[in-house]
């Protein structure tokens, strides 16, 4: 059974001329055109893609009928390496992070 699924993805991967009114300037972009004919694709399964409401850079996918969230922004992803780094690495970037 299908269940509706929302992607949110970041105003930066959508590209900004897309934002700005320009969409004739993002066919030139290859994940751009990716995103297009996925998502026409998608909304046939009840996917529906849309752009991130927030500044964070990266994508969340969002199965609606389960408050399910997955992120894949990218602090989420360097929170993960950060958390499973041998301990004398990460004391090593925290170092030069902060």
């Amino acid at each position: 059974e299908n269940q509706p699924i929302e992607i949110r993805i970041s105003p930066e991967i959508m590209g900004s001329n897309e934002i700005s009114g320009h969409p004739e300037e993002s066919q030139k972009d290859p994940f751009s055109n990716l995103i297009h004919q996925l998502s026409s694709e998608m909304l046939c399964q009840e996917i529906e893609i849309k752009v991130s409401d927030d500044q964070t850079k990266g994508i969340r996918i969002r199965l609606i009928d389960k408050d399910l969230e997955i992120d894949l922004t990218e602090q989420a992803i360097s929170d993960l390496l950060l958390k499973h780094l041998l301990p004398r690495f990460r004391a090593r970037l925290e170092g030069m992070v902060r």
